[in-house]
């Protein structure tokens, strides 16, 4: 590599890759961060796998809570024979 593009763009190691792939999925990394996260990707084979399994986990959580918010948003709409169920189950106990 260039050694003025060394100077100006150092590479990264690998803890400081997996910190910059960890913030950036919660915040838009700054320009300098982008460079020199995908200057390491394009390096490291290891991070690569790192982020793809990252963004894996991402999708998986979405997904998952997505699940729940769609199904405590069906259980909150009960008949009104079953609320009256539970109103006389209760004042019966």
């Amino acid at each position: 590599m260039n050694s003025a593009l060394m100077k100006m763009m150092p590479m990264i190691s690998c803890k400081k890759a997996s910190r910059l792939m960890s913030e950036g999925m919660n915040r838009r990394l700054l320009i300098k961060e982008v460079m020199s996260l995908k200057l390491h990707l394009f390096f490291c084979a290891a991070c690569k796998q790192v982020l793809k399994q990252l963004k894996g986990l991402r999708k998986l959580i979405r997904t998952y809570r997505n699940h729940l918010i769609l199904e405590s948003s069906n259980s909150s709409r009960l008949s009104q024979v079953v609320k009256d169920k539970i109103k006389q189950t209760l004042i019966n106990s």
